[in-house]
């Protein structure tokens, strides 16, 4: 080219490009290149002419036989020796190719920018609905189509929904009408059966779907099922209303991969409903249930509790979240809960009983079964609870065990009085008819002495009955009525009534103590002091010293008998204040109820009896009365 933009030479490629006959030597550049009259406005020919520098430009240019090509021109300046520019050397390259490869490339790229968008949109996302529209509208502006919608279909109606959209038009008002309804039957068909459907296609015109689309003013649509699961859900559709689209490889590999990030989110979806509905439905089984559920972190907080929970503690469940639940329990119930929460640290789930008191302190009895809760970060992390309330149970068991007591203590009795009569009542009334068999038989029997041998065994007899009939009475009771009494003038009373009998052997009884003891007792105490001093004139040796004493001290009333009589064997120092174990006759004479009545009495007071050895021989049998008992009034010997 020179200064004038006159071709002064081509090679012949580019004759061939730009011309079919005519030779491009001497014509104007404008004319020949660009097929205008007068030099182009931003003319770079001119520019590389003025400045002496290399310039490039690109142009799409329309060759004679009709083909579109985008050409990129290269101009080098020929400078003189003066430094002046005459001409220049213009390169035409055809860039069709390489810009149609840059071009897919950059699509390429924002296809993947895309995907990437509406894949990390719906794992970060909490709205799916949402996620899922700005998806549509990315898809739709990255192919350059007029509308995306999303196409759900139910397979055993045979029907497609449109449920999501977006358009180039704005709301189209077609959400959630079925595709019968909006475009005719064989194109819904075709999706129901296919995976991929595109239209148009090479065999577009001999298929009823593209008529239909056609119908319903769609020129191009591509569609791609996506799936939850195993189950197929629906299509991805993207195209245009009026005009055709040859679909490519690269249109269908993004919808595509789109679709199959929004059956994930349509599973991740569906997984989350079920996850609500299941935290529902746990929820609702855990508020119903009878048995109390609680959790409690690793310093025994609790941290999660049920209505059930919340009644059995009675405390609002807003105050019970961040209480220990060790607040609720004694010592004893500490200690058992930690040594049980060290179990579990091991991996070891546990049930007990556990007496608790509750806010308005009443005490419950629980039954717990707890199992330990552990995380891949911190192993332990506490435990979950299921909490009984078995008060009603306990104390159901407490009165059967208290009825079976009862009902064994009768059996019991009842043997006692069988044993009573098989033994003592039948020897005595049986010397009575032999007494008296002998009277009415024999006028020359000692009439006095035998009838005073009958009296006798009589009076046994009713002694017998009517032990054994105060026995009774003190086993069923379970307290005594109370009343002021002063022990030591009560065992006075005791001591001058038997002594006078005991005399008659040479037996001494003496009554040593403090004279002042006044004591909160049932008047039922003096059988006491008559069963253990009558036993000790009875069983003792003749001539016998018997020592009752009576003292107080700031913890105890202590009352004691002592005899130098043959004692009582170590094997049976238990066993005699028993109703049923009754030392042998040798050792101790009589029915065994006398110190049974009186160890019942003891307890009834609080106190207790037992028998050790006398260091001058015999036996003391001692009584301790708690200092309770005492009422502090000092009497007057």
């Amino acid at each position: 080219m020179d200064r004038d933009l006159n071709i002064v030479w081509t090679n012949e490629v580019l004759e061939r490009w730009f011309t079919e006959t005519e030779s491009l030597a001497a014509g104007k550049c404008y004319e020949v290149f660009h097929g205008n009259s007068r030099p182009c406005q931003q003319c770079a020919l001119r520019e590389s002419f003025e400045t002496g520098a290399v310039a490039t430009t690109e142009k799409i240019h329309v060759f004679p036989d009709g083909r579109e090509r985008q050409l990129l021109i290269t101009i080098t300046p020929i400078v003189q020796g003066d430094g002046t520019v005459a001409q220049v050397l213009e390169m035409v390259q055809d860039i069709t190719e390489r810009k149609r490869a840059e071009d897919e490339v950059a699509q390429r790229l924002l296809y993947e920018r895309m995907v990437e968008e509406i894949s990390s949109g719906f794992i970060v996302s909490s709205d799916f609905d949402e996620e899922l529209d700005s998806a549509l509208e990315k898809l739709g502006a990255a192919l350059r189509t007029d509308f995306a919608w999303i196409l759900n279909f139910d397979l055993g109606h045979k029907q497609v929904t449109l449920t999501h959209e977006w358009t180039v038009l704005g709301a189209g008002g077609t959400r959630g009408v079925t595709l019968p309804m909006m475009l005719t039957d064989p194109w819904p068909k075709v999706l129901i059966g296919s995976d991929i459907v595109k239209c148009p296609d090479t065999s577009c015109a001999a298929r009823p779907e593209y008529h239909s689309l056609k119908a319903a003013g769609l020129g191009a649509v591509l569609a791609v099922r996506f799936a939850t699961g195993s189950d197929a859900r629906g299509f991805l559709c993207v195209g245009h209303y009026g005009d055709a689209r040859n679909w490519m490889e690269e249109d269908i590999w993004v919808v595509g991969t789109v679709a199959r990030f929004i059956g994930l989110g349509f599973e991740r979806k569906r997984r989350e409903q079920e996850f609500v509905e299941s935290q529902r439905r746990y929820k609702e089984i855990l508020n119903t249930l009878r048995e109390g559920v609680g959790v409690v972190d690793t310093n025994e907080r609790i941290c999660f509790c049920n209505p059930s929970f919340e009644s059995i503690f009675e405390v609002p469940m807003s105050d019970l979240i961040g209480k220990s639940i060790l607040d609720f329990l004694d010592e004893t119930g500490r200690n058992r809960v930690l040594d049980e929460t060290s179990r579990r640290k091991n991996g070891a789930s546990s049930s007990y009983e556990l007496p608790i008191k509750t806010a308005s302190g009443k005490e419950k009895h629980l039954l717990v079964n707890v199992s330990p809760l552990s995380d891949a970060v911190r192993g332990y992390a506490g435990a979950v609870g299921v909490v009984l309330d078995i008060t009603e149970r306990k104390q159901a068991e407490e009165e059967l065990r208290q009825f079976a007591e009862e009902l064994e203590q009768s059996n019991e009795l009842k043997d006692l009085f069988a044993d009573i009569l098989r033994h003592d009542l039948l020897d005595s009334i049986g010397v009575v008819k032999a007494y008296a068999e002998t009277l009415l038989e024999n006028e020359a029997a000692p009439r006095e002495e035998f009838l005073n041998i009958i009296v006798q065994n009589i009076d046994k007899v009713v002694g017998i009955v009517q032990d054994a009939s105060q026995l009774a009475r003190l086993e069923a009771s379970s307290e005594l009525e109370m009343e002021p009494v002063n022990l030591y003038e009560m065992a006075k009373e005791v001591v001058d009534t038997i002594g006078a009998s005991a005399s008659e052997n040479g037996t001494v009884l003496m009554l040593t103590g403090e004279q002042d003891i006044l004591v909160t007792a049932n008047p039922v105490i003096r059988e006491v002091f008559r069963n253990l001093i009558s036993n000790a004139v009875k069983y003792g040796a003749r001539k016998d010293r018997i020592v009752v004493s009576i003292s107080k001290s700031a913890d105890e009333i202590r009352i004691s008998v002592a005899d130098s009589g043959g004692g009582i064997p170590d094997e049976q120092k238990e066993s005699i204040f028993e109703r049923f174990k009754r030392a042998s006759r040798n050792a101790v004479k009589g029915t065994g109820l006398g110190l049974a009545i009186a160890k019942r009495i003891v307890q009834l007071h609080g106190g207790k009896i037992w028998v050790e050895d006398n260091p001058e021989g015999g036996a003391i049998f001692v009584v301790t009365l708690p200092a309770s008992l005492s009422v502090g009034a000092r009497i007057a010997a």
